[in-house]
Order: C-alpha cells, then structure tokens, then sequence
C-alpha cells in the first residue's frame, strides 16, 4: 500500500498511527498538495491528503 501525504498532516499521522496497530506494511510518499508540482490533484480530484 502507498501512502502519500505530508509529516505535518494531523490527518496522515492519524492514519500512519492505525496502519502502524494493524500492522499494515505501507510505503509513505511525502508530497504537498500546495506546491505547483504537486501529483495529489491527479490523484484525488479533491487535492486533499491523505491519499492511499
């Protein structure tokens, strides 16, 4: 699984936190949405993170 979003994210920390008690093996991809040559638009047409 792949996870994109940013370490200042409360969200993504929230959900790294899950991953991590299920034991759930994921790879972390740190973009930001706010930056012009962000990827999170095209994948998630609301440009929020996080993204799996």
């Amino acid at each position: 699984m792949k996870l994109i979003g940013s370490l200042t994210s409360p969200f993504v920390r929230k959900v790294r936190i899950v991953l991590a008690e299920k034991k759930i093996e994921y790879d972390l991809a740190i973009d930001s949405p706010w930056t012009t040559e962000s990827d999170v638009p095209n994948i998630n047409p609301l440009g929020k993170i996080p993204v799996l």
